[in-house]
């Protein structure tokens, strides 16, 4: 699947790249979000240049925040929230980044 990357800390700028990551599968209780848009905040770019109060282990993909489609449910979820099913359009917020991809 395409990602932002980064392996450094840095200068946006100079640090962040294209890439391929692995596709996840969600576990009990999670979903796969196909993203659609994720927007460019001051929290991203301060994780980016490592100035955040919580880091992500490197390499990683910033994003905290997005739009986008459930691409798959985990087993369980679909009794817990009705609704979250394939195909349904969501907002994605997290607080481990990783919404660039």
């Amino acid at each position: 699947m395409k990602a932002i990357l980064f392996d450094t800390f840095g200068e946006p700028s100079e640090v962040l790249h294209p890439g391929e990551v692995p596709v996840p599968e969600p576990g009990s209780g999670q979903v796969r979000v196909r993203m659609r848009a994720s927007p460019v905040n001051p929290s991203d770019l301060m994780v980016v240049r490592g100035r955040y109060g919580r880091l992500p282990s490197l390499p990683a993909t910033p994003g905290f925040e997005g739009v986008g489609v459930v691409d798959k449910a985990g087993p369980g979820l679909l009794r817990i929230l009705r609704g979250r099913r394939p195909g349904r359009g969501v907002a994605v917020l997290n607080g481990r980044g990783g919404n660039w991809q």
